[in-house]
């Protein structure tokens, strides 16, 4: 069953439009130096005390799922100045073959597991950790084009962009895209380092493209197998892998200030 209609379309793009619903243009990647406008610093379990990750471990990559949305749509009001719906996550994960999104979720430190409803222990740590990261792509025919990435306000800049990103193009690879493509904010500076470190090259600009004025870049990626493409993505993985248990054994050691949970303005 198609999702219902949007009461306006006025500012989605044809794509947005036959979806059945208006989003914003992605690309929505929010990085640590990107988020002066964002107040709170967390959400979630890791706001209250210590990080619990176990920093002997990497963030496990999963299939993000119904059953998140509730921790989805935390993140995204504190991530996101005009965040997604439940409905269009759902009508994406419940009804779209073309998408795929994935969850990036920190196993707990021993000693610290979380336990489920009813003091039940948690079968696997990883399911019960909260989400760091998540985000997902759009295939069309043999192009992944990155809909939305996020990270967890407190670990921005720990290099989880780059994990979840080089997840998500493994995850293109393994469903037959040869190439990737996004847009991205001509202001976000952060988010274009990022982007390039990556393989992606400005290939085009959208003037206007965004509600608020801000003209959209469009970035995409040479063939995502090329020897050169495959040699970048395994120095990002390097680095990424450094960045993130540097910043998770100092995180693990620093009580975080107290915040309130409230909206991105």
């Amino acid at each position: 069953m198609p999702a219902a209609a949007p009461r306006s379309v006025e500012k989605c793009s044809g794509r947005e439009a036959s979806a059945g619903f208006c989003r914003r243009p992605p690309n929505r990647l929010i990085l640590k130096e990107a988020s002066h406008s964002l107040e709170t610093r967390a959400v979630g379990d890791f706001q209250d005390g210590p990080v619990q990750a176990d920093c002997d471990k990497l963030p496990i990559i999963m299939p993000l799922t119904s059953g998140d949305l509730d921790e989805i749509m935390r993140l995204e009001r504190q991530c996101f100045r005009d965040p997604w719906t439940r409905r269009m996550y759902t009508a994406d994960l419940t009804e779209n073959e073309m998408a795929t999104y994935l969850a990036a979720r920190w196993p707990v430190a021993a000693g610290q597991q979380q336990t489920a409803a009813g003091d039940q222990p948690a079968r696997v740590d990883a399911q019960r950790a909260a989400i760091v990261a998540y985000g997902g792509f759009w295939l069309m025919v043999d192009e992944a084009h990155i809909a939305t990435v996020a990270t967890h306000p407190r670990w921005r800049g720990c290099g989880l962009g780059i994990w979840l990103m080089l997840a998500l193009l493994d995850a293109a690879m393994a469903r037959g895209a040869t190439i990737s493509t996004l847009e991205v904010r001509a202001g976000n500076i952060a988010a274009q380092r990022m982007y390039d470190k990556l393989g992606y090259a400005l290939a085009g600009v959208r003037s206007h493209y965004y509600r608020d004025g801000e003209d959209g870049w469009i970035m995409t990626t040479p063939p995502l197998k090329s020897p050169a493409m495959q040699e970048r993505l395994r120095c990002a993985r390097a680095e990424a892998i450094t960045r993130l248990k540097r910043c998770c054994d100092l995180l693990r050691t620093t009580q975080p200030e107290p915040i309130s949970e409230r909206p991105a303005p």
